[in-house]
């Protein structure tokens, strides 16, 4: 039930995406991504983090690549492009997501 109400948040015309949401749901959204800025903390990050990007649509590529290139910057972390994934990667491809948590912890227990 959850994976078809995550599905239903975008619909796809004529080749591109559109995402639509309730009035909160897209309120909340906005005001994380505008009032709260993230990259405000990355600094205080550590370097061992991974950012597992998404791939699709295609059209946001552009963003993302300098998005992801402001968070390695700060960060000093490793992004990873996950093919064929969307935002909602770890609905599209959850084994890797969990794959890749597993490479991050057995390498930090190593250390």
């Amino acid at each position: 039930m959850i994976e078809m109400a995550v599905k239903d948040l975008a619909v796809e015309k004529e080749g591109k995406i559109y995402w639509h949401a309730r009035g909160t749901t897209a309120a909340n959204i906005i005001k994380a991504m505008h009032k709260h800025e993230t990259v405000d903390i990355y600094e205080k990050l550590p370097s061992s983090i991974l950012l597992l990007r998404a791939t699709l649509p295609n059209s946001w590529n552009e963003y993302r690549n300098k998005t992801a290139k402001i968070f390695g910057e700060k960060t000093k972390g490793t992004v990873k492009l996950i093919p064929d994934s969307t935002h909602m990667l770890h609905w599209d491809y959850p084994e890797i997501v969990v794959e890749e948590i597993r490479k991050i912890w057995s390498v930090s227990q190593l250390s």
